[in-house]
């Protein structure tokens, strides 16, 4: 991939090329040619005989990384068999023009992508009477909701589906009903719905997301009516990190001495929005000095709080 797909390519192009790259040389080390040298017997020249390796010269970028591992699981079969699965640069021509049946040609394959085809039609248009096999699908529906209602709002936790569909999994959503009210993770089992009516009964689904798409919803959670709680409970959740002055963690929040700075806590990595209270903690790498961090509610006044921690 390295040497011979061009990096900044369009990522579904990528991947057909991944596909290519690997059945050819898996195919040659399934039926060995009798190729043999001074440091032993091998299965595919390393030259555009076969495929150029060279890894001294050539390093992956993250876009052929990801094309390799997006399509780790694939592969293109005649009669059930292997074959082998030819390419060539072709020249810029428009998506299968010069399809011959028995190679890609990368310039004409980049134009399928950039046409919306998917790595696996591509594949299609070039191998003549293949089948792609291990192929992405829609993930399955997660499993065993639950719900616990808060003011105006509802935290709701799941587990992930038996299968993601050979693709990883890249977020979720959660619809309540009544109401169609939702909120979205990244990845993440659990988070919280703002916005409902309290005193209304709710249910939720959750539906989860990968590379091809949204598959199908969850059943509903139990039923839970959000109400003004007197008093608190509390409800253990998965430790999350909310803030890291190091890296932002999608908050650019430096500190420095005798400075104030806040960040937002409720509605974010599944606290609910109408959340009174967390705990948490802090830790301070590589300190320099004594010194000292509050870390808690905004007081008011805001300036110097009494340390909670040194």
């Amino acid at each position: 991939m390295a040497a011979e797909w061009n990096p900044l390519w369009h990522i579904e192009a990528l991947k057909a090329g991944a596909v290519a790259v690997k059945e050819y040389a898996w195919y040659y080390a399934m039926h060995w040619r009798g190729g043999s040298g001074s440091n032993g017997c091998y299965d595919v020249i390393d030259n555009t005989n076969d495929q150029i390796y060279s890894p001294g010269v050539y390093t992956p970028a993250a876009s052929h990384i990801q094309a390799v591992e997006d399509t780790w699981l694939e592969s293109v079969a005649r009669g059930g068999d292997l074959f082998p699965t030819g390419y060539r640069t072709g020249h810029d021509v428009s998506c299968g023009r010069d399809a011959d049946g028995a190679h890609m040609f990368q310039y004409s394959a980049l134009e399928c992508a950039l046409a919306g085809k998917t790595a696996e039609q591509i594949l299609l248009i070039y191998y003549a009477n293949a089948v792609i096999q291990g192929a992405p699908t829609l993930p399955g529906a997660p499993a065993d909701v639950s719900a616990v209602g808060y003011d105006k709002s509802a935290q709701v936790s799941w587990s992930a589906p038996t299968f993601n569909g050979n693709s990883a999994i890249t977020g979720y959503t959660v619809t309540s009903t009544p109401g169609g009210k939702t909120c979205t993770t990244g990845g993440a089992l659990s988070c919280a719905v703002s916005g409902l009516n309290n005193g209304t009964s709710y249910r939720f689904t959750v539906t989860a997301t990968n590379s091809v798409g949204t598959g199908p919803a969850s059943d509903y959670s139990n039923k839970v009516t959000p109400a003004v709680v007197a008093g608190a409970s509390y409800h253990p959740m998965t430790p999350a990190r909310l803030l890291d002055t190091r890296y932002g963690n999608g908050l650019s929040v430096k500190l420095s001495a005798n400075t104030p700075a806040t960040f937002q806590v409720t509605g974010r990595a599944g606290i609910p929005s109408g959340a009174t209270a967390v705990t948490g903690n802090v830790t301070v790498v590589n300190p320099t000095f004594s010194w000292a961090i509050y870390l808690g509610p905004e007081p008011t006044p805001f300036p110097r709080p009494p340390p909670s921690t040194s």
